[in-house]
């Protein structure tokens, strides 16, 4: 699992699967801000925050909804945090 960050269009993206996984389905969760890639067997592929960092305290709930585990290194409602206060800084 990576998590990367574009600041230009302020979106995260966390890869679940490989990065050059083929993407075969995209869901909106949330007004077009948080967005859940499935490949063509339906696996998660990866999950796409876009404008709101809060939504990256989502992800964990998301990755257990697809039986995918939550690595223990990554701290999603502390980036989410963080970034909100650089936002405001």
């Amino acid at each position: 699992m990576r998590l990367t960050f574009d600041g230009e269009a302020r979106a995260f993206y966390v890869y679940v699967r490989d990065e050059d996984a083929d993407v075969a389905m995209t869901k909106p969760i949330m007004q077009d801000e948080l967005l859940v890639d499935y490949d063509k067997e339906g696996r998660l592929v990866g999950i796409e925050i876009l404008g709101d960092p809060r939504y990256l305290a989502w992800v964990p709930k998301l990755l257990a909804q697809h039986d995918v585990p939550v690595p223990e290194h990554i701290h999603f409602d502390r980036l989410a945090t963080a970034f909100e206060f650089a936002k405001a800084a």
